[in-house]
């Protein structure tokens, strides 16, 4: 949630940045930019899964190890 936070922080400055210098570099005008709150949420809801995907699925892999075999993979 937290790089979830960040990055749509930071993807407003820098995404009106880049979509001024595209469009002053090929059309010679400046352009408005709109963000909608869908776009943040389906953003959150892919985050979310992509990290508990990357979380959960190790977690189960080591919890089903033995002792032994954690102490020989050592």
């Amino acid at each position: 949630i937290i790089s979830w936070l960040i990055g749509s922080l930071l993807a407003f400055p820098i995404s009106t940045l880049m979509s001024n210098a595209i469009s002053q570099a090929l059309f010679d005008a400046s352009t408005t930019i709109t963000y909608t709150p869908t776009g943040l949420v389906i953003w959150l809801i892919v985050v979310s899964i992509l990290s508990i995907g990357a979380s959960v699925l190790p977690a189960r892999r080591a919890a089903s190890l033995t002792i032994r075999e954690v102490l020989a993979y050592e």
